[in-house]
């Protein structure tokens, strides 16, 4: 999910888009970092059990629409989408990497994760964008 802060996201941002690397309709499965690192921990107490286990981690799926309704009821500026894949804002690797993704996509069975490990709480991205330093992100004034 912080991938939308990406130092190469923040000028899109401050003018009022909501750059994503996919399609508006392509559903993206995210994650926040903070529950990566609380799925880490948890992998640590209970090292011998998951060893060997290898296991794809998704708070959220949402579509590029959705997260910039959300991103924008969140940060209180209204945040256009913006398809920098299709409007060839990125290119080279990362463009090749952004194409795979919103052709195949990821497939994490996200009910099943939650629920047999609700103890990392797993953030839905509205959750996440709440908690965002917005007005720092997009440079506005906040006295």
């Amino acid at each position: 999910m912080e991938n939308v802060f990406n130092p190469w996201n923040l000028a899109s941002l401050r003018a009022g888009r909501y750059p994503s690397p996919v399609g508006v309709d392509t559903v993206l499965q995210q994650v926040a970092i903070e529950d990566i690192a609380r799925f880490v921990a948890l992998v640590v107490e209970h090292a011998e059990e998951l060893a060997g286990e290898r296991i794809e981690l998704a708070s959220d799926e949402l579509s590029g629409w959705e997260a910039a309704a959300i991103a924008t009821r969140a940060s209180g500026r209204a945040l256009a989408f913006q398809d920098v894949l299709h409007e060839g804002v990125i290119g080279g690797g990362p463009a090749t990497f952004f194409a795979w993704l919103e052709r195949e996509g990821t497939r994490v069975d996200i009910p099943a994760l939650h629920q047999r490990f609700p103890e990392v709480g797993w953030l839905t991205f509205e959750q996440w964008a709440r908690r965002q330093p917005w007005p720092a992100v997009l440079d506005v004034d906040t006295r």
